[in-house]
């Protein structure tokens, strides 16, 4: 399977490596049961009116599996290598969502799970919030030397990043909203009245992030004005 080979390609030597596990995808063909998926104390828990489908079970057994092999994996890393930094973060959400009018938070957002040596409650910021950019310079913050510079469009959840923004959405710590609204709207996190929000500021930072990401994936490092002629 994929972590024992992943384990098997590890060794003393420090590496950086990336795995993308596909078992919560279709074609949801793995033997789950067969694995110690309990698919009857499953349909028990479940809302009555989704007990009988079978491919939400079928879908739910491969996301138990993803998981527990998932905790495995990590276990056996931290067993064998105690200074490891392992994060867990999905790459998009939306996979299913058995209420069928789900929040906008329940529906878009994905997890960030940083465990490892060293790693307690407080080293990210309580009240932070972001997305995906700023995954990147937040391990930077915690596994680079003293003095070590970056560039990013991302800021680390250890120092205090409180938005994130991705293709179509933005959230704060205590809202999240589509981005392309005029103006924009925010849906509370958990629930209460709508927060409040300021407009500008977070439609800058919106039009910041796209448009340097349009420009280093266009022109990379390149600062060109001229570039823009006839686009104004």
């Amino acid at each position: 399977m994929l972590y024992d080979r992943v384990l098997a390609g590890l060794s003393d030597a420090p590496s950086f490596n990336v795995i993308l596990n596909a078992s919560n995808h279709s074609p949801y063909d793995v033997d789950v049961e067969a694995k110690g998926f309990d698919k009857e104390r499953t349909r028990a828990a479940l809302p009555e009116a989704a007990r009988g489908d079978e491919a939400l079970l079928r879908e739910l057994g491969h996301y138990w599996y993803a998981d527990r092999e998932l905790a495995r994996f990590i276990r056996a890393v931290k067993e064998r290598w105690p200074d490891s930094l392992v994060v867990v973060m999905g790459d998009h959400a939306d996979r299913y969502n058995i209420e069928k009018t789900p929040t906008l938070y329940e529906r878009y957002a994905i997890p960030f799970i940083v465990t490892g040596r060293g790693i307690k409650k407080g080293v990210l910021d309580g009240a932070s919030a972001g997305s995906q950019i700023d995954a990147v310079p937040t391990l930077i913050e915690l596994i680079a030397p003293r003095g070590f510079s970056y560039l990013s469009l991302g800021t680390s959840l250890t120092r205090g990043n409180q938005k994130g923004v991705n293709y179509g959405f933005f959230i704060t710590r205590t809202a999240i909203g589509k981005a392309d609204t005029v103006p924009l709207e925010a849906e509370p996190i958990g629930g209460g009245p709508a927060p409040e929000l300021d407009q500008q500021a977070m439609q800058d930072y919106i039009n910041a992030i796209r448009s340097i990401s349009w420009w280093r994936a266009k022109y990379g490092a390149t600062l060109d004005a001229s570039k823009l002629a006839g686009r104004e």
